[in-house]
């Protein structure tokens, strides 16, 4: 090993596990001489993320001395951190360290800390990572201590159990910072919802889907939303709530069986400002007249993006005449984007022809989510409350 250069020792370095790299640095850090314990430190200093579990925490166990050395080296530089089964003990030992540069944090707690030190957790993790701005929780978590988290822009707490205290529902609403929410269903009560539509800068809610919430939501904060996603669960909404979007541009629906083309054209109806439709991975039209009859519904429909949805050779008709009126209504063009709709590309080519239709065949990103669940995106409510008064 002494005969390869740093760049070897480097390379060889980032192919060990962390159990050999810490092996490895144990065996050499001794030896003044040896540049394989300062090539471990070189690396562990410029790797930004870490996951630790319990054969970590196991050989630090066995070699205390072994992780002060891990942590005073990495302390200064590291970013994220992702610690599975960890204990409040184990983290009051990292108190000695400074982690300046710590934005992201996934954790879980072994079961006995979860049920009872969990509040605590929270208090050290703030301490421990003061800049901290993306929490993801596993298992139970105890939102007592959150508003602790000044810097906070994201919480993730989709794999979390319930939420049920009213003072836990008041600390979410003390994430001033907040921009990005995920919750579990079974977390998501009234006060909760409450607390959450007055964050001042929240920009994203994703939950898993209830009816009752969207109404709530959306009598609060109705002009706000701008963009909404639903993964097999709008059918389940009433649509008096959804057509209250009134300033929504995006509208997206991955795999919604149970929605209805006609469903559809009544509530896009009442969207005066809707730029975008996304339907993915459903059977919406049997027949091409209901798709222009969609697109008539939509004035202001600038991109419809069709993604995973047979367009079957009896689909197409050959009398372009509802196409072209539809079509010569608009007044701006439609982009339409097919991907993935099948065998028949080929008629899409020929029978879809306008000077107002732009056909592409590339997909569009969409940002998947969890069957049943919404996720919504907001103006930040500080600005679309000075919009309001400007109004």
């Amino acid at each position: 090993m002494d005969a390869l250069n740093d760049d070897c020792h480097l390379l060889i370095i980032r192919h060990l596990n962390i159990i050999d790299q810490f092996s490895l640095f144990e065996a050499t850090k001794e030896e003044p001489t040896c540049r394989l314990s300062s090539n471990v430190r070189y690396t562990w200093q410029h790797q930004q993320s870490f996951t630790l579990d319990f054969s970590h925490f196991l050989s630090f166990e066995e070699k205390p001395g072994l992780l002060d050395d891990f942590l005073s080296i990495i302390s200064p530089t590291v970013k994220e951190l992702d610690l599975h089964f960890v204990t409040l003990d184990y983290l009051k030992r990292w108190r000695p360290y400074k982690f300046p540069q710590v934005l992201s944090l996934k954790y879980t707690l072994n079961d006995d800390d979860a049920e009872s030190n969990g509040n605590l957790v929270i208090l050290l993790i703030a301490e421990l990572f003061p800049r901290l701005t993306n929490l993801k929780a596993y298992g139970v978590f105890d939102c007592i201590h959150l508003d602790s988290l000044m810097y906070l822009r994201k919480l993730d707490m989709s794999e979390c159990w319930s939420l049920t205290h009213r003072y836990e529902c008041e600390q979410m609403g003390e994430l001033k910072m907040l921009e990005e929410l995920i919750i579990p269903n079974q977390g998501f009560e009234m006060g909760l919802c409450e607390s959450i539509m007055r964050l001042p800068k929240l920009q994203t809610l994703t939950y898993n889907m209830n009816c009752d919430q969207i109404g709530f939501v959306s009598g609060m904060r109705a002009k706000d939303i701008e963009r909404i996603t639903f993964n097999d669960s709008i059918w389940e909404f009433r649509l008096p709530a959804l057509q209250s979007l009134i300033n929504l541009r995006q509208l997206s629906l991955l795999e919604d069986d149970g929605f209805t083309s006609n469903q559809l054209q009544e509530l896009i109806a009442a969207l005066p400002r809707l730029e975008r439709l996304d339907l993915i991975n459903f059977q919406l039209w049997r027949f091409e007249i209901d798709l222009w009859e969609t697109v008539a519904c939509c004035p202001s429909l600038k991109i419809l993006n069709i993604s995973s949805m047979q367009l079957y050779a009896d689909f197409f008709y050959i009398n372009r005449r509802p196409m072209e009126k539809v079509l010569d209504m608009r007044s701006t063009p439609l982009t339409l984007h097919c991907h993935d709709t099948g065998e028949n590309e080929h008629l899409i080519r020929l029978y879809f022809k306008h000077p107002k239709l732009k056909v592409l065949f590339e997909p569009l990103n969409i940002h998947y989510i969890d069957c049943n669940s919404v996720e919504i995106h907001f103006l930040p409510f500080v600005m679309s409350t000075n919009e309001e008064k400007a109004i």
